[in-house]
């Protein structure tokens, strides 16, 4: 089914829909007044009977009510059928007829409704155009009689038929019509949008447009200049393909790369494995052949400790690096004192510095960050670590706390040997070091300064080397500061 017929279809529904709801509120409106009017007629009419029947009865001789409207029911049904232009019936308080204005008019009995009345409420029926009314006649809260009144209802069904007549062709006719405009209308309307439907085929099939398709001030003819754009997009895109190709090209080289550095990891780490291992087997051998050698032992025993601490460390810093590159770990941070910290770390490092004959120089500010401190450990540790290692006979260390821009910021300089220009650029990378002699002298794996950079990134903290040469490095640390509304 085409577009066009399913927005007719649903105009006409809609149209359908309305004219229906308004036809059954305004015709149960009408059925509503009516009943309204009657049941207030019916009600006045049996406020009159009861008047009419308490006055003849105060006004005559004085007799049991019972005997009153049995001797006197006819005259009473009479004189209220008169007075209100209807056929009236009376009837006693056990149901037995005791009076009829119209004797000689055939009525239907209702005894339901006549026992309904007899038990003090109101009840009526509509049948053939007559509504019969039965309403009990009360005196000092006593039911004495049930009066019938016959209310002809002709007229209010007649015009209640005209009205529902009226509607009925009115409401065809305004449906008809509104059909007939409105499809002619979305006819119009989805003619725009099948040719745009072209268009857009056209453009997919690559035969682009050099203008709008439709020129109009209105939803569809800014669909129509937005096809016309996107075509000339289309277009540029395109010729732009070689160039995207070529970007592409440049990201697959990135990848091999990528494939390099990977193997180059497998091995750095597989180098760095076997050197601790063949000392421990070259000892071990040793030991084998000279077993009563005291002094090989003592030296075997001091190679073999040292070697397997190296490989003990060298596999913890692997497996550490590798969980904080593809694991989350537990981060329990909390508000730490970054100058109480500081102070506590040269404290326990200050006997290795003085093993190597440095010295330590710490100024800080008090400065507050939201981190964990165990791994603010691990990283100052490391630093410190480098600082002592990389430093010359004499020299020192300085650190430096202080804040800037919400900041707290670590600077950490030493008098060292610093690091090569071409290698400042790749020292974060896991297995390089920048001095290969220095570090086999120290037993270093070049996984302290990877480590530190991931454990700052898990606490939003950055590391940059700010200068290096022959006088030293200095590296600086930052972490935002720590409010108490922060986190």
């Amino acid at each position: 089914m085409s577009l066009r017929w399913k927005f007719s279809l649903l105009l006409a529904g809609l149209l359908l829909f309305t004219v229906s709801v308004l036809s059954v509120l305004v015709l149960r409106s009408i059925r509503h007044n009516q009943r309204t009017g009657l049941e207030r007629e019916m009600a006045e009419m049996t406020n009159r009977a009861e008047l009419t029947v308490k006055m003849s009865y105060l006004s005559g001789e004085q007799v049991s009510l019972k005997a009153f409207m049995k001797y006197r029911g006819m005259d009473l049904s009479n004189r209220l059928g008169q007075s209100n232009g209807l056929h009236v019936r009376l009837y006693d308080e056990t149901g037995v007829e005791i009076g009829n204005s119209l004797p000689l008019v055939p009525s239907p009995t209702m005894p339901d409704a006549l026992q309904y009345a007899l038990q003090g409420k109101v009840a009526y029926s509509d049948v053939q155009d007559v509504l019969y009314y039965f309403t009990p006649i009360m005196f000092e809260e006593q039911l004495i009689a049930v009066a019938e009144f016959q209310r002809p209802v002709g007229e209010l069904h007649a015009f209640y038929r005209q009205t529902r007549t009226m509607f009925l062709l009115s409401g065809s006719t305004v449906l008809l019509a509104s059909f007939l405009l409105g499809f002619l209308y979305v006819y119009r309307q989805s003619k725009a949008i099948t040719l745009l439907k072209q268009t857009a085929n056209n453009i997919e099939a690559g035969a682009y447009i050099d203008h709008a398709p439709l020129v109009r001030k209105d939803e569809l003819g800014e669909l129509s200049e937005g096809i016309y754009s996107m075509s000339r997009e289309i277009e540029s895109s395109m010729k732009k393909l070689e160039t995207e190709k070529a970007k592409l090209s440049l990201v697959v080289d990135k990848l091999q790369v990528l494939e390099q550095q990977q193997k180059q990891f497998i091995n750095n780490i597989s180098h760095e494995l076997k050197t601790p291992l063949t000392s421990i087997t070259a000892y071990a051998d040793l030991l084998e052949l000279y077993p009563d050698d005291p002094l090989l032992f003592q030296q075997a025993m001091e190679s073999i400790r040292k070697e397997s601490s190296r490989l003990h460390k060298l596999v913890e810093n692997a497996l550490r690096l590798a969980s904080l590159e593809k694991y989350e770990f537990e981060y329990q941070a909390e508000a730490v004192s970054l100058d109480i910290v500081l102070d506590e770390l040269v404290s326990l490092m200050q006997g290795k510095a003085d093993k190597f004959g440095l010295t330590f120089q710490l100024h800080t500010v008090p400065a507050t960050i939201w981190a964990e401190r165990e791994s603010l450990i691990h990283i100052f540790v490391n630093l410190l670590d480098n600082a002592i290692k990389y430093n010359l006979p004499g020299g020192s260390v300085n650190i430096r706390l202080y804040t800037e821009q919400n900041h707290a910021k670590v600077e950490i300089i030493d008098t060292g040997i610093g690091i090569p220009f071409e290698s400042q650029e790749r020292i974060f990378e896991p297995f390089y070091t920048a001095n290969k002699a220095r570090s086999k002298e120290t037993k270093g794996s070049g996984l302290g300064l990877a480590l530190v950079q991931q454990w700052l990134e898990k606490q939003r903290g950055i590391i940059q080397l700010k200068r290096s040469d022959s006088t030293g490095s200095v590296f600086e640390v930052q972490f935002p500061l720590y409010h108490h509304d922060s986190v």
